[in-house]
């Protein structure tokens, strides 16, 4: 396990979910993977469901890539020009069992600094990585060559004014690398899995999109704390579904346009597909929820009835 500090098996089983399941989804999944507590906070712990999905590569060339962040939308005392966030530390992860040894520092961390634990499921090269920061973000983001800082160029560096706007970024290089979501099955290959992203907890929305999937021959098991093994599924922070899918290509395109009633919502869509993005490994937070959102969605639906147009993911 590589560990950074900073400033601050693909499946193609058919569907395998009954409807006592789908009943239980918002009642029994509360011992292990999601828990709200007396304060309001909810609690989200994805160690076991993650770890279970993990290959390790016995070339040692492929890493997992785990982020701290302390997101804004959890801080809202704190300004964060970057983003939105502030990026704490990561880690590299070469096997399951490397994983869960960290479980107990990355909890105390996430409690500690309010922040969130992000998971990219798709390993990376770590090859391809070292050679993309010394020889691409590298000279990019401060004129540096050859992948090495000295004295001279980090001087050189700070006087050069045309690279004063990479600042933010500047020593975060290796990290930037790792969380780049690629989607180019030649110069990226084996980043296959992705996630469905379902932003709602109406249970007749998330029934829809199950539906969805299963129509494209998508495995969707969710887990209740108790059968973690093979589970792809858990209830997110604000009581939605994440649904990790081995093969981005079997759902790349459905149209879950048909869960907004037909209206495409752009970032405010209730169902999105997430590719090569990261998914929730561990988090203690107050939730959100989805006010916001549902307002959005309604003046969309809204504007959509006096127009007719289906495409509202331009509009306010």
């Amino acid at each position: 396990m590589k560990k950074k500090y900073l400033k601050l098996k693909e499946s193609k089983k058919r569907i395998n979910i009954s409807e006592s399941q789908y009943n239980n989804i918002f009642e029994n999944v509360e011992d292990e993977i999601r828990t709200v507590n007396n304060d309001g906070t909810v609690e989200i712990d994805n160690f076991d469901l993650i770890s279970h999905m993990m290959n390790e590569d016995p070339n040692k060339d492929k890493v997992y890539f785990c982020q701290i962040v302390r997101r804004q939308k959890d801080n809202p005392q704190f300004y964060y020009a970057y983003n939105a966030a502030d990026y704490l530390t990561y880690y590299l992860f070469h096997s399951p069992q490397e994983l869960l040894s960290a479980k107990d520092e990355i909890k105390v961390l996430c409690k500690k600094f309010n922040a969130r634990a992000m998971f990219y499921m798709n390993p990376r090269s770590a090859s391809q990585v070292n050679n993309y920061v010394n020889n691409v973000l590298l000279p990019k983001l401060e004129g540096i060559k050859g992948g090495e800082r000295t004295p001279e160029n980090i001087t050189q560096r700070n006087k050069n004014k045309a690279l004063e706007k990479y600042r933010p970024e500047w020593g975060h290089e290796e990290e930037i690398a790792y969380g780049e979501s690629k989607d180019n099955d030649l110069k990226f290959p084996g980043r296959d899995i992705c996630h469905v992203d379902v932003d709602s907890d109406d249970p007749k929305k998330i029934e829809m999109t199950i539906n969805l999937l299963k129509k494209a021959g998508v495995d969707v098991i969710i887990d209740d704390g108790t059968n973690t093994k093979g589970s792809n599924a858990y209830r997110s922070m604000n009581n939605g579904l994440h649904i990790i899918c081995p093969n981005k290509n079997q759902v790349r395109n459905i149209d879950f346009s048909v869960v907004d009633k037909g209206v495409y919502m752009g970032r405010w869509a209730s169902v999105s597909v997430e590719i090569d993005k990261s998914v929730l490994l561990y988090a203690l937070a107050t939730p959100n929820g989805y006010e916001i959102q549902n307002k959005v969605q309604n003046k969309k639906y809204q504007n959509f009835l006096k127009t007719g147009n289906k495409h509202q993911e331009h509009y306010n």
